[in-house]
């Protein structure tokens, strides 16, 4: 019974990591002027910890068009093992 416990959390956990993350894509989208485009996120790539509670991660993000987009986010964190994200701030589009 803990065992399952303890997946349902991490589960718990990582959807909220995801939903972070896909709504610093889409946060990002309406401040540049893409109000009605809806961004999901698709993919986590390679990243650099750039101090201990930040990270510089690649973001790709689907949109309801079929388009693949990619970013370069500052992941921020609220604990020491980079599971409960603080702040996303995505800086780059490409």
């Amino acid at each position: 019974m803990q065992n399952m416990q303890s997946q349902k959390e991490a589960n718990d956990e990582w959807q909220e990591y995801k939903a972070a993350l896909g709504k610093g894509i889409n946060d990002y989208e309406k401040a540049h002027g893409n109000a009605h485009s809806q961004i999901t996120l698709d993919g986590i790539g390679p990243y650099q910890s750039s101090s201990p509670d930040l990270d510089v991660v690649a973001l790709t993000g689907m949109s309801i068009n079929g388009g693949i987009v990619n970013y370069k986010a500052k992941v921020r964190y609220k604990d020491k093992h980079h599971f409960v994200i603080k702040s996303v701030a995505v800086f780059e589009k490409f």
